[in-house]
């Protein structure tokens, strides 16, 4: 495969982001795109040179799909799953953003739809592939395994609901969007780790963004499976669970 043909679901900032990344990639194609915006699927489509512009998935997919490899989905985060669930069944490569569904049950949906259709599903988890997290496990892990990690996670929900970009369903649980955040960093500015009596400054590099595009656009070219750095359907499953048994905790 000496092109690799994608299609972009949603043109908010994730998705302009991927269209970057992708569009720099000298074995990648744009080759259509969905949103239901009008003026952002017009510019955008300009900008990047994709002929094919749909309004709707199902006009997407029932026209584009047999000339597509892969999808891109960076749509709002209640949409995630539903319309990666669409791509899937198509049998199309898909990779999506987080959340990968607002429920556990949700997300074992689309792990098996993949199955079923023998399509590979990734979830957008840059903080893997960010260079400072992955320099930081080197460094530890050279000196023995991993045996315990402390984190703070804290997220503002005023933020979100000021920039009025969010339905009240996903504002209502927020839990899943930020859940998946437990396994790794999050807003990474700095690093410092101390081994061996010393003190060792992580500098300050890419975000993942681009790496974790680049390993999902080379499973699809060698046929390989998707795992660790990056995130497949079913370990994806697994912090949905954990989110659902904190829920279930604080409910007794």
């Amino acid at each position: 495969m000496d092109k690799v043909r994608v299609g972009i679901v949603g043109t908010g900032a994730k998705g302009r982001q991927h269209m970057g990344i992708l569009a720099s990639f000298p074995d990648v194609e744009l080759a259509a795109l969905c949103d239901p915006l009008e003026k952002a699927r017009e510019e955008k489509g300009a900008e990047f040179g994709i002929e094919r512009r749909y309004a709707d998935i199902p006009a997407f997919l029932d026209d584009a799909a047999e000339v597509l490899d892969a999808v891109f989905v960076a749509t709002p985060p209640d949409l995630n799953a539903p319309s990666a669930l669409l791509c899937l069944q198509q049998g199309l490569h898909t990779f999506m953003e987080k959340p990968p569904g607002m429920s556990a049950a949700e997300t074992a949906g689309l792990r098996d739809a993949a199955a079923v259709a023998g399509a590979l599903g990734m979830v957008g988890w840059n903080r893997r592939f960010h260079s400072m997290v992955r320099e930081a496990r080197r460094l530890v892990e050279e000196r023995g395994p991993i045996v315990q990690l402390v984190g703070e996670f804290h997220k503002s929900l005023t933020r979100f609901e000021q920039r009025g970009l969010y339905s009240d369903q996903f504002l209502d649980n927020m839990m899943w969007e930020s859940i998946n955040h437990s396994v790794y960093l999050e807003g990474i500015n700095k690093g410092v780790v101390f081994c061996d009596g010393e003190r060792f400054e992580l500098a300050q590099g890419s975000s993942g963004t681009e790496e974790e595009d680049r390993y999902f656009i080379d499973r699809v070219k060698d046929g390989g499976v998707i795992e660790a750095p990056a995130c497949s359907l079913g370990e994806a499953v697994k912090p949905m669970d954990l989110g659902e048994a904190i829920l279930a905790g604080l409910r007794v």
